[in-house]
């Protein structure tokens, strides 16, 4: 039989997770609660939040190889966002090639590609993945920023 070993939960994070997804639901429903609002401008805390949360766990031992690491942050995070915005977009091509069903797209597949990879909104229905492209760019920045600073490659630094 083989072990299982029990994965150890970090509450507090769990619970800052949760405090973030509880502002972004009341900030995006018809009348919000409005959470710490008079404290700090809204919605300038929640996004940087889970930005926060995905770095806390961040393991600088991971990057063995930038090439890899950039590799495996491509196929965990860029290609899944990928497929599910052009699945959408093909939906959205027949729908508007059968019905004249018109919901915001790209005009070309150039903007489609552009638009998808710079601010991640390509669709209405998919503008909430414009979140997947931040972290990843946070991710890789974060990456090589890491691997500079371990390898000690400064302009004039020793």
């Amino acid at each position: 039989m083989a072990n299982i070993v029990a994965k150890k939960t970090n509450k507090t994070m769990m619970l800052l997770s949760a405090i973030g997804i509880l502002m972004v639901v009341d900030s995006h429903s018809g009348s919000p609660i409005g959470l710490l609002r008079e404290t700090f401008p809204y919605d300038s805390f929640f996004m940087p939040l889970f930005i926060f949360v995905s770095g806390y766990f961040f393991n600088p031992d991971k990057i063995v190889s930038l090439t890899r690491y950039c590799s495996y942050k491509c196929v965990r995070l860029l290609w899944p966002y990928v497929k599910h915005n052009a699945l959408v977009g093909m939906v959205f091509t027949l729908l508007m090639g059968l019905i004249g069903f018109s919901w915001y797209g790209s005009d070309s597949p150039t903007k489609f590609v552009t638009d998808m990879l710079s601010y991640g909104l390509v669709f209405d229905v998919t503008s909430p993945s414009w979140f997947i492209i931040s972290l990843f760019s946070v991710v890789i920045v974060y990456a090589l920023l890491k691997t500079v600073i371990k390898n000690n490659v400064f302009v004039g630094g020793g």
